[in-house]
């Protein structure tokens, strides 16, 4: 596999809190990013990321989520990208 997409988009934070066991488990992260063999695209809402796991499995694999997308390439939404003004 050349490419691995993992989207982790959620507009309900209370749905990503009470599966966050299953949405930030370390281990699945693993297995998804190792079969990349030259690129992984990880998309995440900030909805996911503000979520409070209901267990503390969960919380811990929120936080190795995080530390994965802190040493990734940022790309943000058009939304937050500050407009372009012509002088």
């Amino acid at each position: 596999v050349d490419l691995v997409v993992i989207s982790m988009a959620t507009s309900d934070p209370e749905f990503a809190a009470s599966l966050g066991r299953f949405l930030f488990s370390p281990n699945r992260l693993n297995v998804a990013i190792s079969r990349a063999r030259t690129k992984v695209v990880l998309a995440c809402s900030t909805s996911a990321l503000e979520s409070i796991p209901s267990d503390y499995t969960g919380l811990l694999g929120q936080e190795v989520f995080r530390r994965v997308l802190a040493k990734a390439g940022l790309v943000v939404s058009p939304q937050n990208v500050p407009s372009r003004r012509s002088s």
